[in-house]
């Protein structure tokens, strides 16, 4: 598997073309698309790590576009809940599983919590509420 970390050039607000960058970072000279347009040549899965909602709706459309020519998995990765010591999710979790669902309903979700840590001081770990709310957001009827 190659992990992909895709946000949008400029960041949120940006010009829509959805690069390979991670915050704070906001340019790159890798872009999505020339980066897909390289893996379908490969025998790798791929992990598109979103940083933002504002960048999966291009992003997929791109995959859209080289998926019949992938031939190993997809995984698609948000941070859509804050978790130890994260103070938001990265990503808003219905808008993200909409847009998502509506491309490729039967990908696999990598599913995640925002995280922090501060030396020196006690840390938070995960604990049951938030698992709960994650399971409640999967699985709303349960």
């Amino acid at each position: 598997m190659i992990e992909a970390d895709v946000l949008l050039r400029g960041g949120v607000g940006g010009n829509g073309e959805p690069i390979m960058a991670h915050p704070p970072e906001t340019d790159s000279d890798n872009t999505l698309q020339e980066w897909l347009k390289e893996i379908v040549n490969t025998d790798k899965g791929i992990k598109l790590d979103f940083k933002s909602l504002e960048a999966v709706r291009p992003s997929l459309e791109l995959l859209e576009h080289v998926k019949q020519h992938l031939r190993r998995p997809v995984w698609i990765n948000a941070d859509i809940l804050p978790g130890p010591n994260g103070r938001n999710a990265a990503v808003d979790a219905k808008g993200f599983l909409d847009a998502v669902t509506s491309f490729f309903p039967d990908v696999t979700l990598s599913l995640g919590w925002t995280t922090g840590w501060h030396p020196g001081k006690h840390n938070k770990g995960y604990d049951w509420v938030m698992v709960e709310e994650m399971a409640q957001i999967l699985f709303p009827s349960l």
